[in-house]
């Protein structure tokens, strides 16, 4: 996979320079908008001068968090600051502008913080009770564009513009085409190219393609040196504009979110991306946009961006609990959304939808869709229930499979062939090992889950020799479920005296691949050595146990002990709770 703190993001909270140089990263709430500043009371209770010294808040409770409290207080003095400034910009002889605006509905609050995305036992169909009428936000509200002034020296030459959207054009949004681009375009040319005052939503757009172009950009790109380092002071510069409220819609809401989890599935240090796609979910599921209405009003335009939005968040969940052997937390049964459209942008316009030559990037992303759905089966009918599949419904599903890989349209960026082929083999591999509903796959099954799982590592190797791992987050947790699969076919073979194992250095070779590719990406990726350790230390007791005797001894046991990895949720967890995990795991192992 080419690809979240406790989940695997570490998250500090630093306030931000005053002397205009590049600022600390600002502590992000879990709905990935607004920031939280850490204080020891509430404004009431700084008010009466009663700081945290044995005497209680009298807002905050078990319940209710410091920094809740705290956080519902900044976005209150945003939303009053820019209710002013609104207002303020108006057109004094026109009252009627004001009484709207005083009348108007207030925006969906985002969840609680304190909220957790999933229950601990995972998602699927308890997760998310299934709506039974249209969503009371299905409609695009009324929302008025807050001009704000800008200050263009931030930004790189006209040429890095150019170059950084090039490449989140054919990289990123190959396969998560986020932005409308003749949209996006006309907004470069407010916030970039013009002195005028410029909308928020425009400015959060621009400046959060410019920081995933950055932060994707390859270690053997030219402009990794001198862009890269960039990525985050575009992202500081594009949270500023996106405090929920006045000036975004529910899709620019929406857009935003999905755009700050992408952002954060490059650079962990962002954000809580297990967080951030779950609240995106949640606000795709409010919006309705799983479910289209003959009798929903939307311009061609708004019924493309629901589509595309949707499916980027669904897709963006599948994603994050293949690796984590999750079910998803959007059923497929929820689903009758029609996948996006596969012309060219420039033929989608606010008053039609033109026909055209398909567009080669948005084929492969609608491949992208289509392997999530069959992800998404597979882990719903896997790790959703305890009954054991049928033998035909496995041979249905790998001919799914089969049949997506060879369908792959040649992709671009992120859908490229390489990913293509990785992720087929990561869904075979998914398929095959041990899960809730087939704890003790047979031979075969074993055998396929070794095959698929190896040229994972190796795949993964190649594309990191080249620089073009991304996601590193996923692709931790990606690394070491494939080494456990690799690790419980050469445990089962051993127990059972199967012969499918390759030779004693082959099997040395592949895991000393996971191990290596683990230990370089985890030096960048804050809150992932609790996974790398894991990994090493069942590992070593693993191969050992495996090369102890020449001579297979077939056991009459029919525990797995490495089923803690393999059938149960992973994801959530912390560095003490994987040495916890482990130890459970090593005590198991002779």
């Amino acid at each position: 996979m080419t690809s979240p703190s406790h989940n695997g993001v570490a998250s500090s909270s630093t306030d931000s320079t005053a002397n205009g140089s590049t600022p600390a990263r600002p502590a992000i709430a879990s709905t990935g908008i607004g920031r939280i500043t850490p204080r020891s009371a509430c404004e009431p209770c700084r008010t009466r001068k009663i700081k945290k010294q044995g005497k209680e808040c009298v807002y905050a409770n078990a319940t209710t968090s410091w920094s809740y409290i705290a956080a519902l207080e900044e976005r209150i003095r945003g939303l009053e600051g820019e209710r002013a400034q609104w207002i303020g910009q108006q057109d004094p002889e026109n009252p009627n502008k004001r009484q709207r605006l005083d009348n108007s509905t207030s925006p969906i609050s985002p969840p609680s913080p304190s909220l957790r995305r999933r229950s601990s036992l995972g998602g699927g169909s308890g997760t998310i009770p299934p709506p039974d009428r249209q969503p009371i936000i299905s409609e695009t509200p009324l929302v008025h564009p807050i001009l704000v002034p800008f200050d263009r020296s931030v930004l790189p030459s006209s040429q890095h513009i150019h170059e950084l959207l090039s490449h989140f054009f054919l990289y990123t949004n190959a396969a998560f085409p986020l932005f409308h681009i003749p949209t996006l375009q006309r907004q470069v040319d407010a916030v970039c190219f013009s002195d005028d005052l410029v909308a928020r939503s425009d400015l959060a757009a621009v400046l959060f393609a410019l920081a995933i172009g950055a932060a994707s950009l390859f270690r053997t790109s030219p402009l990794h040196s001198a862009l890269s380092p960039r990525a985050e002071s575009f992202f500081h510069m594009a949270m500023r504009f996106t405090m929920p409220g006045i000036g975004f819609n529910s899709l620019a809401r929406l857009q935003i979110q999905v755009a700050h989890l992408i952002f954060v599935l490059y650079n962990p240090n962002a954000g809580n991306a297990w967080d951030l796609a779950g609240a995106a979910a949640r606000h795709a599921l409010g919006m309705g946009l799983h479910h289209e209405w003959d009798d929903q009003v939307k311009t061609p335009l708004e019924r493309e961006m629901g589509r595309r939005l949707f499916w980027i968040t669904y897709s963006l969940d599948v994603m994050m609990c293949v690796v984590v052997a999750r079910p998803p937390v959007i059923p497929d049964e929820w689903i009758n959304a029609d996948l996006p459209s596969i012309y060219d942008d420039s033929l989608i316009t606010d008053t039609a939808l033109h026909t055209g030559e398909a567009s080669p990037l948005k084929a492969a992303s609608l491949q992208v869709y289509r392997l999530r759905r069959i992800q998404c089966e597979i882990l719903t009918r896997l790790h959703a229930s305890s009954s054991p599949p049928a033998a035909s419904w496995y041979d249905t599903m790998t001919e799914r499979l089969d049949q997506w890989l060879v369908i792959c349209p040649e992709g671009a960026g992120y859908a490229n062939a390489d990913w293509q082929t990785l992720h087929y083999h990561a869904s075979i591999s998914m398929l095959h090992r041990p899960s809730k509903a087939n704890p003790m796959p047979d031979r075969q099954a074993n055998t396929k889950a070794l095959i698929s799982s190896r040229e994972v590592l190796r795949r993964s190797k190649d594309m990191y020799r080249m620089g073009r791992v991304n996601f590193n987050w996923l692709t931790m947790h990606n690394l070491f479920i494939q080494g456990v699969t690799y690790l419980n076919s050469l445990w089962q073979s051993r127990q059972n005296g199967w012969n499918i194992v390759p030779s004693s250095v082959d099997a040395l070779l592949d895991i000393h691949v996971c191990s290596s590719l683990m230990e370089g990406v985890a030096a960048i990726t804050p809150g992932t050595s609790g996974i790398r350790n894991a990994f090493e230390a069942v590992s070593e007791k693993i191969i050992r146990h495996v090369m102890s005797s020449n001579d297979r001894q077939t056991s009459s046991s029919q525990h797995n002990p490495l089923e803690v990895f393999l059938v149960h949720p992973l994801g959530d967890m912390n560095g003490d709770e994987w040495e916890r995990t482990v130890a459970v795991v090593l005590q198991r192992l002779p």
